[in-house]
């Protein structure tokens, strides 16, 4: 059978694309809100008052039984509201009723709500008045609320009366030519004909006085039930506000469970009625401790008040003084009225309200000052109105005699207030013969709109509209379910969060109606909140998933500092006081290893239940919480990022820093993006420049014997080195106790690299200079400007004839400058007979002085410019190409490899990603410029290449999630499988996939070619067996193996036969095997099969019937 309230996939659907978390919010929502009614969703979106406090701020066990009782009164309203959802209004009874009649006997089409009556009656005057004027009286009603007040049959009319349109604001109308189709009489015996009123009763008879006992037990029990509920949730809000104390409290319960046995302070307990200027209100409870002398405490129970639906004062006296301020106070007394107003029976309500103003102010003469627009005659308050106030005991009223209980007494009260309120709005002919017509009229007259608006649906006592309170409450509770950490966010953010929520159950309960009724109407549809729009679904420790806002601020520790003795680890991580703390930005945080995971998350100070955001960091103090983007860094944040190591150093020096160590702010972006160890050059320029930091550990005794060949390699570069090594390659050096000629190569070119950036180091730091800094600066001066032609300059360690450190200048020069390094790093100077010219300086002054006049003149400086000259040789050396063409000297080439760059400093990333040529180098970070030229150059022609690299940045950001999720889903703990995945194959698969589409492999065919993508699976030492991971791969990988063309399985274990590994990549082209102890291949034909030379695979094997090329090891067969 199908649900008729299951809503229909296609509107489902089509309202997914309101918000990004529509899915998830319609989970989120509680079956006892889906299934309430869209007049309800209304009443929560139309309140505006965010949760207080004191409610949001609870405990948490305080919270979850204010949740559970909110969710039972919504429970028993749903159960209420759907028992009487055929009850109408008075209108929509009314409406088609009359409609119907004026069209079927005089052809009347017009709306009954926008046609009016302008009537004119003959003034009623006492029998011993004579009136000579012969003056009348007016009024201006729709037909339908003539209908509803009906006629008397004595009542007559003057001749000018008309019908005539709705009046504007103004009190302008237009006279409507139906007279001739019904005059007025006509529409008065037609309304009394009809006698609406009378069928009205028997409307609200049919559900609320059914002849059906069963019915009508039902119907008390649901009422009675959630009259219960509406109270137990007001002593919870209000125990939670402190507008209660917990004996008062217990009070509230002991009335849930038995009301006649409740006690207070040890005494017995009254329940009263209250009534306001000869006025009982219907629905007020005051509980009062019996047998007392003296003030005593008073609850009052005002069923769904805005501000205190339930609470204690210390005597009667606070109660009616707090309850004249409500009704009182501006601007909030109107709607505080109206909404009292549903305690009032309607009989009275004119006259009560208009008393009640009345006695609340008075209209009185006070000055004016000077030039203000005030009038002389204004309202002004009355301190202390006489507003009648008296109570009953309800079990001495007289209603309450056949009422076994306070409830039963309630219930009572309320029916019969709805059946004589339904009797004063819609009048029946019966009843308009034999009232007083002229009293019931000066009653309504001095009703205001709203209130008889608000009166018009009559079982309002049954069916209250909810409290602001719980509505308030309601809307929290809704959106804590969809947003984690609501208390965190400001009171605009809370605000947004719970519209854009509550717009999503409005669109669910509409499309459920429209289920239930087998129709399709319009869904209500909201604009978007970018800021809710920008919530992140997570994953809380319970298991649900929740939006977040990713914004740290609320993780923040209070008092953020840490002593000066507090020393972080290598990490970047401090102990203190039992808190593993870190820092970003200058603030802390308190982080925690997960063990299962080894992933850090960073804890809330105050909610342990609360999302724990996920810190990712580069073993060296660069630290990277999920809510941040390092790609959006720039300048300084880019170095101040890397963690502890920068704490010594003001912005200016770390920017400096960065540009003596050649490392660009990309290749920071990147290292950020990825977590990777700093550039090494960067780390030791900060060594060397004076940052406190922990010394990298030790290379080991092995690895220092491999290098010493390389004495001025650092140990963040040599460790780079070894980390690239290969496992043949390490097995080398195991052997043969050396480097293999590859890394010697790397040393050399690093060692270089270094060498360059520590000449730089000495044009900051006197104490740096280096004999690589001489020759950098004399190189620059022999390469940009013509000092040395005839000049030579030598520098020599100690003395005229020492050890010659370098030397820039013709040999046969006229002039010799001979400049003397002593021990204490400063410079003489002295002409080649060894007479001093200048005394013992630093490195540029000295320099300035050894150049001569001649020479200063020819690069436009004198003697005493030495910061000027410092500057333009920063400048001219500022780039480490610069650098490296002033310093290299065969075998060191003159322009870097790429290679080289890659291990020296890293990829780069930009930080808009704008061009094609950024956007190609961002993605495919191991491409040379030149590579990336030609990658350009390929998709330009091929067409739309912007949307084709895109297409390529889409796939691989889908790769990487399919993967991360993947080896998320296996186990990573202790016990038999934990490391599985990592060494038996998984990680071996899931990485060497990401290098295939990021276009790493160089071997593997042409990486430039758009259509090739290499996938090398193969092993340099120990086989590894794919199947059995292989077959464990996510099935969603399907569309990225089939455009894998090149594979290389060497040294691997797999099936050969026609459902192995091989089935699963239907395009390719080329395929290496070697060393795979395969006895036969199954494949298609088309491809190149490269075996070991001289072997020869026997069995089933089809292959190409050509073959490009043939390598040395290839077999056909």
């Amino acid at each position: 059978m199908l649900n008729p309230y299951k809503i229909p996939d296609q509107l489902a659907n089509d309202l997914a694309d309101k918000s990004v978390h529509f899915d998830l919010i319609k989970k989120a929502i509680p079956t006892w809100l889906e299934d309430t009614s869209i007049a309800r969703v209304n009443e929560l979106k139309a309140d505006r008052i965010i949760a207080q406090d004191p409610l949001r701020k609870a405990t948490q066990a305080l919270q979850q039984r204010l949740k559970n009782d909110i969710q039972l009164s919504w429970t028993t309203q749903n159960t209420v509201d759907r028992a009487l959802t055929e009850l109408q209004d008075v209108y929509a009874f009314a409406r088609p009723i009359l409609q119907q009649a004026l069209k079927q006997r005089f052809g009347v089409d017009d709306d009954v709500e926008q046609t009016w009556l302008r009537l004119y009656a003959p003034v009623k005057t006492a029998w011993w008045v004579h009136d000579f004027s012969g003056g009348t009286t007016s009024r201006t009603v729709s037909l339908l609320d003539a209908a509803l007040h009906n006629f008397s049959n004595n009542e007559t009319f003057h001749p000018d009366s008309e019908f005539i349109s709705r009046p504007d604001e103004r009190g302008h109308f237009v006279i409507k030519r139906l007279k001739h189709k019904l005059s007025i009489d006509q529409f008065k015996s037609l309304c009394r004909e009809l006698n609406i009123g009378a069928r009205y009763q028997e409307h609200l008879k049919e559900f609320l006085l059914s002849t059906n006992p069963v019915a009508s037990n039902y119907l008390r029990y649901i009422v009675i039930r959630n009259q219960q509920s509406a109270l137990k949730v007001a002593a919870q809000m209000a125990l939670m506000k402190s507008d209660i104390d917990q004996q008062a409290y217990d009070v509230v319960q002991g009335m849930l469970d038995d009301p006649s046995k409740v006690q207070w302070n040890g005494k017995a307990v009254g329940y009263y009625t209250l009534s306001m200027m000869d006025t009982r209100l219907v629905g007020i409870v005051l509980i009062i401790p019996e047998s007392a002398s003296g003030p005593v405490p008073i609850m009052a129970y005002v069923p769904h008040d805005p501000e205190h639906p339930l609470k204690q004062y210390p005597s009667s006296l606070e109660f009616m003084a707090e309850l004249t301020r409500q009704l009182r106070d501006v601007p909030a007394s109107k709607s505080y009225q109206q909404y009292f107003s549903q305690f009032v029976p309607h009989e009275q309500r004119g006259h009560f309200f208009a008393g009640l103003n009345n006695r609340l102010s008075q209209i009185k003469w006070q000055p004016v000052p000077p030039g203000s627009s005030l009038p002389t005659w204004r309202e002004t308050p009355v301190a202390n109105p006489n507003l009648g106030f008296s109570v009953s005991r309800i079990n001495a009223n007289r209603e309450a005699a056949s009422a076994t209980d306070l409830w039963s007494y309630d219930y009572q009260q309320k029916l019969n207030k709805i059946l004589n309120d339904a009797r004063e709005i819609a009048i029946s002919t019966e009843y308009a013969d034999r009232m007083a017509r002229w009293a019931w009229w000066d009653n309504l007259e001095k009703m205001l709109s709203d209130m008889f608006n608000a009166a018009l649906f009559v079982a309002i006592p049954f069916v209250p509209g909810l409290g602001e309170l719980m509505l308030a409450y309601t809307a929290y509770q809704l959106t804590e379910e969809v947003v984690e950490g609501v208390v965190d966010l400001a009171e605009g953010q809370v605000t947004e969060a719970a519209e854009r929520t509550l717009n999503v159950l409005e669109s669910v309960v509409q499309l459920g109606a429209f289920a239930a009724a087998g129709a399709v109407g319009n869904v209500a549809r909201a604009k978007l909140s970018p800021f809710f729009e920008s919530l992140k679904p997570v994953q809380t420790a319970s298991g649900r998933t929740r939006l977040w806002n990713p914004e740290l601020a609320p993780y923040e520790q209070s008092g953020g500092a840490l002593p000066s003795s507090a020393q972080p680890d290598g990490s970047g991580v401090y102990q203190h006081q039992g808190q593993q703390l870190i820092r970003l930005d200058n603030k802390l945080f308190e982080v925690q290893k997960d063990p299962a995971t080894g992933q850090h998350r960073i804890l809330h100070p105050q909610r342990s239940d609360a999302y724990a955001p996920t810190l990712r960091h580069n073993s060296h103090g660069a630290w990277v919480s999920e809510t941040e983007n390092p790609r959006e860094w720039e300048g300084t944040t880019l170095m101040r990022r890397l963690g502890h190591t920068t704490d010594a150093f003001s912005d200016t020096q770390l920017e400096r820093i960065r540009q003596i160590s050649g490392t660009e702010e990309a290749e920071l972006r990147r290292m950020h993006i990825e977590h990777a160890p700093p550039p090494p050059l960067l780390t030791d320029t900060l060594q060397r420049l004076g940052a406190p930091v922990n010394s990298p550990p030790a290379l080991p005794p092995e690895m220092a014997a491999l290098f010493s060949g390389y004495p001025e390699l650092p140990e963040p570069v040599a460790e780079k080195i070894f980390a690239g090594a290969t496992p043949s390659e390490l097995q080398q050096m195991t052997l043969h106790k050396r480097l293999p000629l590859r890394l010697r190569c790397q040393a050399r070119e690093l060692q270089f690299e270094t060498q360059a950036v520590r000449a730089a180091h000495g044009l900051y730091d006197n104490a740096l200079v280096s004999g690589n800094t001489e020759r950098l600066v004399l190189g620059t001066l022999r390469m940009q400007t013509d000092t040395f032609g005839n000049l030579r300059i030598d520098i020599r360690q100690g003395a005229l004839d020492g050890e010659l450190r370098c030397s820039a200048g013709p040999e046969d020069a006229a002039q010799v400058r001979v400049m003397v390094r002593n021990e204490s790093g400063k410079y003489e100077v002295r002409d080649t007979e060894d007479q001093l010219i200048h005394a013992a300086d630093d490195f540029l002054p000295a320099l300035l002085q050894a150049m001569g006049q001649d020479g200063r003149r020819a690069i436009g400086y004198r003697a005493g410019d030495v910061e000027f000259f410092k500057h333009w040789i920063i400048t001219k050396t500022e780039t480490p190409s610069e650098r490296r063409a002033v310093l290299a000297t065969p075998p060191i080439r003159a322009v870097a490899e790429h290679e080289t760059l890659l291990l020296v400093r890293g990829a780069a990333t930009s930080r808009a990603g704008e061009t094609l040529h950024e956007r190609i180098q961002d993605l495919y970070s191991d491409f040379s410029d030149h590579e990336v030229d030609t990658f350009a150059n390929a998709l330009i022609a091929r067409g739309d290449a912007l949307r084709a690299i895109e297409q390529c940045e889409d796939e691989l950001d889908e790769l990487r999630v399919i993967l991360n999720r993947w080896e998320f889903q296996q186990p990573q703990t202790w016990g038999p499988g934990s490391s599985e995945f990592r060494d038996g194959g998984g990680q071996h698969i899931a990485e060497r996939l990401i290098e295939c589409f990021e276009r790493k492999k160089t071997g593997l065919g042409s990486r430039l070619d758009l259509d090739n993508y290499a996938l090398d699976l193969s092993r340099e030492m120990l086989p590894l067996d794919l199947e059995t991971w292989w077959s464990r791969r996510p099935p969603e990988l399907r569309k990225f193996l089939d455009k894998v063309n090149v594979l290389k399985l060497d040294r691997t274990y797999f099936s050969s036969e026609l459902n192995g590994l091989l089935k699963d990549f239907p395009n390719l082209h080329e395929l290496s095997a070697q060393h795979c102890d395969l006895k036969r291949l199954h494949h298609p034909c088309g491809i190149i099969v490269r075996w070991p030379s001289g072997s020869s695979c026997p069995g089933y094997c089809w292959l190409p019937s050509r073959i490009a090329r043939q390598d040395p090891g290839l077999a056909r067969h």
